[in-house]
C-alpha cells in the first residue's frame, strides 16, 4: 500500500504538498528545508508525516516505512 493519496489533500495557495516540496528542493536542494517548510505551512502535520511527504515527493519509495527499510 502506498501513502501517495493520503497527503493529496493538503494544499496551499493551490498547490498541493508534492508540489511544495518540489519547488523548495529545486530552489534549496534541501529535503531539511523542505521538512521544515511543511511543517510551517501545516503546523498540525507531524514531523514523521512531513518526513513522510518529502520522502514520497524527492524519491520512488511510497512510504516511510520502505524507505527506512523496517521490517
Amino acid at each position: 500500500m502506498d501513502n501517495i493519496n493520503k497527503y493529496l489533500h493538503f494544499n496551499h495557495e493551490g498547490k498541493n504538498v508534492y508540489e511544495i516540496v518540489n519547488e523548495m528542493k529545486i530552489k534549496y536542494k534541501s529535503p531539511l528545508f523542505a521538512i521544515n517548510k511543511i511543517r510551517e505551512i501545516f503546523p498540525s502535520l507531524p514531523l514523521v508525516e512531513a518526513k513522510e511527504i518529502v520522502i514520497i515527493a524527492t524519491s520512488d519509495y511510497k512510504k516511510l516505512h520502505d524507505y527506512q527499510g523496517c521490517f
